[in-house]
């Protein structure tokens, strides 16, 4: 999943769900791919641009982490927004039980440099089509969740749907 709109789709709208912490849902929707593609893309010190952030134990650590220190609330939206891009990523290898399971990495190209050489390439592509459909869903949701009458919040509701069942085709698709 691109990292922009479709991490932050699932992330806000989750958080919205939940009602917990949205600005930290949002942020540790990006924090993986902050992390791990810059040990890998930036600094080249790990074998794969999804490495430790990318895992189910990293989610645990991190929302227990943030939990303590900020919070409950922040350690809820810190779940939310790291599981959520999990969710996001699966359909590609991910490391979901590292440090436990030893794996062996597929080969990785430097994502973050081809995106600066390249940043028009995929601009009009069908994938970023669909991330813009999934910002358009998540703005949505958050204009008719200013209202509490019943209308808003079926919208809201589809909106919601909406992000989930797509996010889901495109993991289903790979």
């Amino acid at each position: 999943m691109y990292p922009i709109p479709g991490h932050l789709a699932f992330a806000a709208s989750s958080a919205r769900f939940f009602k917990v912490s949205i600005p930290v849902a949002v942020i540790a929707s990006f924090v993986p791919d902050v992390i791990d593609k810059g040990l890998n893309d930036l600094l080249q010190i790990t074998p794969y641009g999804r490495y430790f952030m990318h895992s189910i134990p990293s989610v645990v650590v991190c929302s227990v982490l943030v939990g303590w220190l900020w919070g409950k609330e922040s350690g809820w939206g810190w779940f939310a927004g790291h599981a959520t891009h999990l969710v996001g990523d699966l359909g590609s290898f991910l490391p979901l039980w590292m440090p436990l399971v030893q794996y062996d990495w597929p080969p990785d190209k430097n994502i973050t440099l081809y995106a600066i050489t390249n940043p028009f390439r995929h601009l009009f592509s069908p994938e970023m089509l669909s991330e813009l459909m999934m910002g358009i869903w998540t703005l949505a949701l958050f204009r008719f969740a200013t209202n509490a009458d019943r209308f808003s919040r079926v919208q809201q509701l589809i909106c919601y749907t909406g992000i989930w069942a797509y996010g889901l085709l495109r993991v289903w698709l790979g």
